[in-house]
């Protein structure tokens, strides 16, 4: 059996500086932040890329322009492992037909894809099905919402003449560039396949997906700048609120670092913090979306992508979500409780607050918001959400610190805190509970965030 050969990827990258992105976006919402959300495109563009070249499906071709190619190897750290090449004058459809004849040079007979990076919902298996489809068709085509593309398949059969034919006087920039393509490739003798539409940056530059992050802390100082290095990510403006309990770490110094706003409630208490952060963040930001989370918590690798693909979904704003829970160091015993912990969040409908929430601030608003609980916050809150709507996973899984199990094992502590909930459910004093729990007075406590209600 003869192997495909492994197709080239052609990512065609825009150096992501003010005034050199796209001006339909900065002209929308301003050269800086068209900046930042470039940056943030082109490093997931890479992100994917470099996880199919690890796993043997692709070579990846980087072609830049706007920049040296020096300087882009020395100021891009998230360039994967490729060959970098300059996109070279011309129009985009010239640029493009000289990076396809440069990676068909290398190796003829040579399946090529072409994407760019303003995709902010790309993930690896978009570009899998275009490799599968490639190798049994000639053309595949990824369609945009303006009229043109977002993925370029070229299989390994398509001549040199067709080629050029498909590339010769095509309008590029306006909304008939698939529908020229498609009818020229059919002239050819050529059937296209096409992909699942999606919208670029530009198409859905007017209204940004901005997302509103709440983080309750406390002298979280180790861990916290993982988890805001994994939020930036999000490939639209994201606004950080952590909320702090009087830490005495340095929590707010990298709060700043990371961008994020730092606001103090004081004595501390998760309930209360999250209520602060939640209208501080309907008050002052701007974000429709809200995602409240753990300090100790760790996002997965495409976890922007993946949450964007959500909720652009019509229906995405009914639903609360929540994301699956994988406990690090992992161990039998807490593997087991991970998936006792999916069962009950579907069939129960009750996620807790270290898996995360992610809902519509309209939503929020709707069911009244956390309370200023002391104990036991999460769960009240879950509770009334699931009489309003129903809570679904994202299909993620959040990493939290196992330190929390560490004390005990697993079965003393999800005994202990079942034992809680029951006794919380029948009326006793969330205060009572709460001082039980961290076994001092409610008054003097310093309360521990990570609590693991199981």
């Amino acid at each position: 059996m003869i192997q495909s050969p492994i197709p080239t990827l052609v990512v065609m990258a825009r150096w992501p500086a003010s005034g050199r992105c796209k001006r339909r976006l900065a002209v929308d919402i301003g050269s800086e932040q068209a900046a930042i959300i470039q940056q943030r495109l082109t490093a997931h563009t890479f992100a994917v890329s470099e996880a199919l070249n690890e796993q043997g499906d692709v070579d990846v071709q980087v072609a830049m322009s706007g920049v040296s190619l020096r300087s882009a190897q020395r100021c891009l750290p998230s360039l994967p492992p490729c060959t970098l090449v300059d996109q070279g004058r011309g129009s985009l459809g010239a640029r493009m037909l000289r990076q396809i004849h440069r990676a068909r040079f290398r190796q003829q007979n040579k399946p090529v894809i072409v994407i760019g990076t303003d995709l902010a919902d790309l993930c690896q298996n978009d570009l899998r099905h275009a490799i599968q489809k490639l190798q049994n068709q000639p053309l595949v085509l990824g369609p945009s919402a303006d009229g043109g593309y977002w993925l370029l398949g070229l299989g390994a059969a398509l001549t040199q003449q067709q080629l050029d034919a498909l590339f010769a006087a095509v309008p590029w920039g306006s909304n008939k560039v698939l529908d020229i393509t498609c009818a020229r490739a059919r002239g050819l003798g050529l059937t296209p396949h096409l992909l699942s539409m999606k919208n670029d940056i530009a198409a859905m530059s007017a209204d940004p997906l901005m997302l509103s992050v709440v983080i309750p802390c406390l002298n979280e100082a180790e861990r916290l700048p993982l988890l805001l290095a994994d939020l930036q990510r999000w490939p639209f403006p994201i606004e950080i609120t952590v909320v702090d309990g009087g830490s005495n770490d340095h929590s707010h110094r990298i709060s700043a670092l990371a961008g994020g706003r730092f606001i103090t409630e004081h004595p501390p208490g998760r309930g209360k913090q999250l209520v602060a952060g939640a209208q501080h963040s309907i008050q002052q930001n701007q974000g429709k979306w809200l995602l409240f989370l753990h300090a100790d918590s760790r996002l997965p690798r495409h976890w922007g992508s993946s949450v964007l693909r959500r909720i652009q979904h019509p229906d995405a704003q009914r639903f609360a979500w929540f994301f699956d829970l994988h406990i690090h160091p992992s161990t039998p015993a807490r593997r087991l409780l991970e998936g006792v912990i999916a069962l009950r969040s579907r069939w129960c409908q009750q996620p807790y607050g270290d898996q995360g929430l992610l809902l519509h601030r309209s939503l929020y608003e709707r069911s009244g918001g956390y309370a200023a609980l002391p104990l036991m916050e999460d769960l009240e809150f879950v509770q009334r959400l699931s009489q309003l709507t129903r809570l679904r996973p994202l299909g993620l899984a959040i990493t939290t610190d196992g330190r929390r199990w560490q004390r005990g094992g697993v079965l003393r502590r999800s005994l202990e805190n079942a034992w809680l909930r029951h006794r919380w459910r029948r009326g006793e004093s969330p205060a009572r509970l709460a001082a039980e729990y961290y076994g001092k007075p409610f008054s003097t406590i310093q309360l521990e965030y990570q609590k693991p209600q199981r």
